[in-house]
């Protein structure tokens, strides 16, 4: 894919390709032609005490990376068809952006990405896979909804 862009900032041209080699449908998205986001198709279990599978549309905004870790909002499904405990119904999010989405829960994984904890884990790739992770295994200790 060539952007028409110069790519400067976070995450490196580099870590996106990485990204892009294990999450194929990763795609940026400008704002006023400067990078603010990913959207990506990630698939999930539909949660609710199901593991039956479905494909979440997941934005990633990069307001406050990598000082902080990116927010993951959900475009697709609909909220009222989330029953996954891990995903805010619309409203949360870090104040700086303010989204009618669901949100996803990323658990202490921001507050170890703020303390410095995750040292050089702090990269997209892994935020990317700790959001799969996220969508892939219900957390019932820690619902948002």
């Amino acid at each position: 894919m060539t952007l028409s862009l110069s790519w400067t900032g976070w995450p490196s041209y580099q870590d996106y390709l990485a990204a892009r080699r294990r999450y194929a449908t990763l795609t940026p998205k400008l704002y006023n032609g400067q990078l603010a986001g990913f959207t990506v198709d990630m698939p999930g279990i539909v949660g609710g005490g199901s593991r039956a599978t479905m494909t979440y549309r997941v934005y990633v905004t990069l307001v406050n990376s990598p000082a902080h870790p990116p927010d993951a909002w959900m475009t697709y499904p609909q909220d009222h068809l989330i029953r996954h405990c891990n995903v805010w119904h619309p409203g949360g999010g870090s104040p700086q952006v303010r989204l009618e989405l669901p949100f996803v829960c990323l658990g202490h994984f921001a507050d170890n990405w703020n303390s410095g904890r995750l040292g050089r884990a702090t990269n997209f790739l892994s935020f990317l896979d700790q959001v799969y992770t996220v969508l892939n295994n219900e957390n019932p200790d820690s619902p948002a909804r």
